[in-house]
């Protein structure tokens, strides 16, 4: 699976409500020692929201400046994403994630540094 399969899926949790799309995938790098490559990636989470467009251009990022009409424009239509860590995530499927909770259970996403 790549991480294109998983952007834009829509997000389903434990009661089968579809709650948010995914916008964005965080990874951390700690894992094995790939060689020269240094450790290897692993998903840490994900990042949820309305609509991806914004978040796939970058303007939920802090240090994104402008055009400022686009940052807020995104940001209306983007409202609060939210994260799930990997333990929060039940299943991927073709187009769609099933979580272990609640989508009132997540909690809200900071922006990457």
């Amino acid at each position: 699976m790549r991480l294109t399969d998983v952007l834009g899926s829509e997000v389903i949790d434990s009661t089968g409500r579809k709650i948010a799309v995914v916008t964005d995938v965080r990874l951390v790098q700690d894992g094995p020692i790939l060689g020269e490559l240094g450790a290897a990636f692993r998903v840490h989470g994900l990042v949820m929201g309305r609509v991806s467009m914004g978040a796939h251009m970058g303007f939920e990022r802090r240090n994104v400046r402008g055009p400022w009409l686009l940052k807020r424009f995104f940001a209306l239509i983007q409202g609060t994403p939210h994260y799930a860590e990997w333990e929060l995530i039940r299943s991927i499927e073709p187009d769609r994630v099933r979580l272990r909770v609640r989508g009132e259970e997540l909690r809200v996403a900071e922006p990457p540094r």
